[in-house]
């Protein structure tokens, strides 16, 4: 019945544990941050970023997750083994298997991998954000030299 939906929701939040990143905010119940989030993503994520830290949790609605917006962060992420965090599991996780399938969805975060492994973090070293997305473009072009038809997002770079 309704009665152990309704007290799952209503029965007060465990304590928070030190260990684990901050909420975003505003953390609505039900929605969390989603109506936050959905008005603009980007600007919201970069607010909570300089709220909270580059590491912090999200709500969307009950879909949970951890945003990383700190460049040194996500340079830890990406170089991070799978044992203790799978990209691969996250991006299924997170709707991608449903929309796109299996195969598709780890195969995807296969190939985001080795190009942050293998382009992206030897630019981080070496030079600024421009040198990084001259070298994701060289990456996908690699990976799918014919995008004919397709609108070019990334000219200027």
């Amino acid at each position: 019945g309704w009665k152990p939906v309704l007290r799952k929701f209503l029965r007060p939040e465990a304590p928070e544990d030190d260990r684990l990143p901050p909420h975003a905010q505003p953390n609505l119940p039900f929605l969390g941050n989603a109506l936050h989030y959905k008005r603009h993503p980007a600007t919201y994520l970069v607010q909570q970023g300089q709220k909270l830290g580059g590491v912090f949790r999200l709500n969307l609605a009950g879909l949970k997750m951890v945003a990383v917006v700190d460049e040194e962060a996500s340079r830890q992420v990406a170089i991070a083994n799978t044992m203790h965090l799978s990209s691969r599991q996250a991006i299924a996780d997170f709707g991608f298997k449903e929309t796109l399938g299996t195969f598709n969805a780890y195969m995807g975060a296969a190939l985001h991998k080795m190009i942050l492994k293998n382009h992206v973090n030897p630019a981080l070293v070496t030079g600024g954000r421009l040198e990084v997305a001259k070298h994701v473009v060289a990456a996908v072009d690699a990976v799918l030299p014919d995008r004919s038809g397709e609108m070019d997002l990334f000219k200027a770079v």
